[in-house]
């Protein structure tokens, strides 16, 4: 039973890229690499310019469930979404590691061979998106388990709790520690800010979409810089991971002189553990240190084992 999940999924075929894609936000994340925000914009809004015309190619007028349906299959399509694979192969994104999976990786060393979702994955690249170091997996969170965020926070019946409970247990099985032993608010984070995305197509003060003589027409560009923060940076928001993993990890931090969260970052988990949303994705690392009082915080390696849970 103790890989029950994995077998099954294997099994059933499932593609890994559709499954669980881990970062690495501590190996080079110091190397001087173009940030992609501008890039991203461009390329995003190219996309939703594409759901649109999608969109508006019907005899209904301005279709609410068919703009969306066209942006999901735009945005949001499994097994990878658009996004997050264009930014992982595209020659136009400066990446900070020339090969996630090298053996400088802080997941070097782990035995993979008994997750063969994981290892076949792989480790997303990591890039910068203004000024934030985030993993190309990020991109995909927002578009795609953000949509299903939305549905299950706008649905008659549904609420934010819900939404972001349904995120938390995926972090906790299938997109998580069942597959990769890792268990990622990063990617929770992810998951909120592309709900909040969702909420704005058409509704609230500023849409990015609005109904004019039958169709729809987009008022507004898209930019990442309005969602993408520090949560998004597991360096920051530190994950969790079970014990085998967590070894793994801890040692090749420790052989590094580094921490989670990295060291000068103290003013940031402070700063995100104000935002009332927080509590739905700040790790409890980042909220610890947010915490201390002490001039030089300690760090708590045992904060970022998950011990005793399924996939050790």
């Amino acid at each position: 039973m103790k890989n029950f999940c994995i077998v099954l999924l294997s099994l059933l075929a499932v593609p890994a890229s559709a499954l669980a894609m881990e970062c690495d936000n501590f190996t080079g994340r110091d190397r001087p690499v173009k940030d992609a925000l501008d890039v991203l914009n461009t390329y995003t809004n190219e996309l939703l310019d594409a759901a649109l015309a999608k969109a508006n190619d019907t005899d209904k007028k301005c279709d609410r469930e068919r703009l969306f349906r066209k942006l999901d299959r735009q945005l949001a399509t499994t097994p990878v979404g658009i996004v997050e694979k264009w930014a992982e192969h595209s020659k136009l994104i400066e990446r900070l590691q020339d090969d996630p999976n090298s053996p400088e990786s802080i997941y070097n060393g782990f035995n993979g061979w008994k997750y063969p979702l994981l290892k076949a994955s792989g480790i997303a690249n990591s890039i910068r998106v203004n000024g934030h170091v985030i993993g190309t997996d990020k991109l995909g969170h927002f578009m795609a388990e953000g949509y299903k965020t939305y549905q299950l926070w706008s649905e008659e019946g549904g609420s934010l709790e819900r939404a972001m409970g349904w995120g938390i247990r995926t972090e906790e099985s299938y997109f998580g520690l069942l597959v990769s032993c890792i268990k990622s608010y990063a990617d929770l984070a992810a998951n909120y800010a592309g709900a909040t995305f969702y909420w704005s197509i058409v509704d609230g003060k500023s849409p990015y979409f609005t109904c004019r003589e039958g169709k729809f027409v987009r008022v507004r560009d898209f930019d990442w810089k309005d969602y993408v923060t520090d949560a998004w940076d597991e360096a920051i928001n530190c994950s969790q991971f079970t014990r085998s993993m967590g070894a793994t990890v801890l040692t090749n931090l420790g052989r590094r002189g580094q921490t989670c969260p990295l060291a000068g970052f103290e003013k940031t988990c402070a700063e995100l553990s104000q935002l009332a949303e927080s509590k739905w994705f700040l790790s409890p690392a980042c909220k610890r240190l947010a915490l201390s009082t002490s001039a030089v915080p300690t760090w708590d390696p045992g904060i970022l084992v998950l011990s005793g849970r399924r996939g050790d």
